[in-house]
C-alpha cells in the first residue's frame, strides 16, 4: 500500500512539474521562436465590453482587433481594465495602426495556422510599438506553484523511498 502511495505521488510530481515547464514556455520565449508576419492594415476595432465573473463581479474588457491585407488571421489582444471607460494603451496602439503604412507581426511558429494566434510583438513602420510579456504573464503565479509542488512531490517520494540516503545527504 506504501509503494503505491509512493509511486503516486512521483507521477503526480513528474505530471506537475511538466504541466509548470509546459505553461512557463508562453512566459519565457526566445526572438528565435517566433516568426514575422508582415502587411498592411485591413481593419481595425477597439472595443470595450462589461463582463462578469463567477462571483457577480463586473469590469471592463477592452479588446483590440485587427487583420491585415496579407494574411487571413485575425488578431486580438485584450485586457481587463476594471472599472476604467478606456485603455489608453489599446486607444494609443489603434490609432499609431491607423496612420501606419507597414505593420509586422511577431506570433510562435507552432501558432502560424490558427486564425487568432497570440501575439509577442508588434511592429509599426519598423518601429517596436509593443512588446505583449506582460500580456503572456498573467498566469506566472500558477505556473511557478506548478513547479514548486511538482519538485516537492518528486523529493517527498525520493525521501519516502530512500529516508536514509536523504538523511546523509542533509546530514
Amino acid at each position: 500500500m506504501v509503494k503505491i502511495l509512493q509511486y503516486r505521488l512521483l507521477i503526480f510530481g513528474i505530471l506537475t512539474l511538466c504541466f509548470g515547464i509546459y505553461g512557463l514556455s508562453n512566459i519565457f520565449y526566445l526572438k528565435s521562436d517566433l516568426i514575422e508576419i508582415k502587411g498592411t492594415l485591413k481593419t481595425v476595432i477597439n472595443k470595450t465590453s462589461i463582463v462578469e465573473d463567477r462571483r457577480g463581479f463586473k469590469s471592463n474588457l477592452t479588446e483590440l482587433i485587427f487583420s491585415l491585407n496579407e494574411s487571413q488571421q485575425q488578431y486580438h489582444l485584450k485586457e481587463n481594465i476594471g472599472n476604467a471607460e478606456t485603455n489608453n494603451e489599446f486607444d494609443r496602439l489603434k490609432l499609431i495602426i491607423d496612420n501606419s503604412n507597414k505593420i509586422s507581426i511577431w506570433i510562435k511558429k507552432n501558432e502560424i495556422e490558427k486564425f487568432e494566434p497570440n501575439i509577442y510583438e508588434i511592429d509599426i513602420d519598423n518601429k517596436i510599438e509593443n512588446n505583449f510579456k506582460s500580456l503572456h504573464s498573467e498566469n506566472f503565479l500558477v505556473q511557478y506553484f506548478l513547479l514548486i509542488i511538482g519538485i516537492a512531490s518528486i523529493i517527498g517520494y525520493l525521501w519516502l523511498k530512500y529516508p536514509e540516503i536523504i538523511k546523509k545527504i542533509l546530514n
